[in-house]
């Protein structure tokens, strides 16, 4: 695992000063935005049903032992 000056040195970046506007907008163009993936939202019934779908938990839960 790299440390932060480690990982700042790899990538060409000045801890203090950070990247130039020039910089940071040819990275942009290269890399694409500076944005994480959107996920898919899952159903309510679909998480309860996916929860549930070992019957032993469900024996659990109404009691049943």
């Amino acid at each position: 695992m790299l440390g932060a000056d480690q990982a700042l040195r790899s990538e060409g970046v000045d801890g203090q000063s950070g990247l130039s506007s020039a910089e940071a907008a040819a990275r942009a163009q290269r890399f694409g935005p500076n944005k994480l993936a959107e996920s898919r939202t899952e159903l309510r019934w679909h998480a309860f049903v996916r929860q549930y779908r070992d019957p032993s938990l469900v024996e659990h839960g109404l009691g049943f032992r």
